[in-house]
């Protein structure tokens, strides 16, 4: 008896939304999607070129090492879950949760971005990733994502119990 595959609809895992085959999907299980707007209810989405909405602003891969940031993000977010449902979530090539609200990161130039599945209204990215008057701070590379992650998008949760974040790359 074959494993069920919840995760492949219209056969293609994810609807085909996120990139499987990539390196970063197989070592960090991080989905590369090309939309803000991610279908799936993934712990964590990294929206990378080409992006199917804003061609105005210019979406951009990270580096390594800010890959390696968001991988353990995605480790982190993790500790929420019973051993049992972790076990079950790791059967599939990528984290999803029925419950979850997905973190939505984007790099705009060397600037991050983020958003959460369940905003409704308001700028659909924070900081706005356009000049503004109200713009807000800026965080830039591999730090400024790690500022992102730890100060504005779960600020509350004990980072002291997991592994250090990832060196940088020499």
């Amino acid at each position: 008896m074959t494993a069920r595959q919840d995760w492949v609809r219209d056969g293609k895992p994810f609807s085909g939304e996120a990139d499987l085959e990539h390196e970063w999907a197989k070592r960090w299980r991080i989905p590369l999607v090309h939309s803000w707007n991610p279908r799936w209810k993934y712990e964590v989405a990294l929206v990378v070129p080409p992006v199917t909405v804003w061609d105005h602003i210019n979406f951009v891969w990270p580096t390594e090492a800010e890959a390696a940031v968001i991988g353990w993000f995605i480790e982190c977010r993790m500790d929420y879950y019973n051993d049992r449902w972790r076990k079950q979530m790791r059967h599939r090539p990528l984290d999803v949760d029925d419950s979850t609200n997905t973190v939505i990161l984007a790099k705009v130039d060397d600037h991050w971005h983020y958003a959460m599945a369940t905003w409704r209204s308001g700028p659909p990215l924070a900081p706005l990733p356009y000049p503004t008057e109200n713009a807000g701070p800026s965080y830039v590379g591999r730090e400024g994502l790690i500022e992102l992650i730890t100060k504005r998008v779960f600020g509350h949760h004990d980072w002291s119990k997991h592994e250090p974040v990832p060196h940088k790359e020499n």
